[in-house]
């Protein structure tokens, strides 16, 4: 019997947990990033995220060698835009811009940008100036929400603490 009611705490404990996290994932619907534990591909893959959450179309990863400088390939406003994505510890050189100029012809996009965690050097900016890239530094580590508006996300948070209550009182 003390082990039954041991397993039966376990379990309700165990389900609480699990309900006030989702709950914790509802109200602040967003993914944090850890950059330390990311790598070059995993990088592409959050900045691809982040444009689709900020209104680009058909954001696509290309594939990972042999990609002329170009990571992510993404449409918007009627412009198909090409998009290096470098994860660099400290501020992104020109080379980064350079490649974007020029990959950008290669997949025959329309607008060039290059995207890191970072910022990047005065000679990237003087490049990006005259080239017309769009330089984007510091990609946000969290992408917002948009699964549930508020209100929706209030109403099922409440629904799964009263079912989890209901459980807990059974039990």
């Amino acid at each position: 019997m003390g082990r039954i009611f041991s397993f039966l705490i376990d379990l309700v404990y165990g389900a609480l947990v699990l309900f006030f996290k989702f709950c914790r994932w509802l109200f602040l619907g967003n993914k944090k990033v850890n950059y330390g534990e990311m790598d070059g591909f995993e990088f592409e893959q959050h900045c691809a995220n982040v444009l689709a959450h900020k209104g680009y179309k058909k954001v696509e990863v290309t594939k990972g060698s042999g990609d002329q400088g170009i990571d992510i390939i993404a449409y918007k406003g009627g412009e198909k835009y090409g998009i290096q994505c470098k994860y660099y510890l400290n501020p992104v050189g020109n080379k980064a811009v350079q490649e974007a100029y020029t990959g950008i012809s290669v997949h025959q996009c329309d607008v060039a940008m290059v995207m890191t965690n970072n910022t990047f050097t005065k000679g990237a900016r003087e490049a990006a100036e005259s080239t017309g890239v769009i330089l984007w530094d510091y990609v946000p580590r969290q992408v917002e929400p948009y699964f549930f508006g508020l209100f929706k996300r209030v109403l099922l948070c409440s629904f799964l603490l009263l079912v989890g209550c209901i459980i807990y009182y059974i039990f």
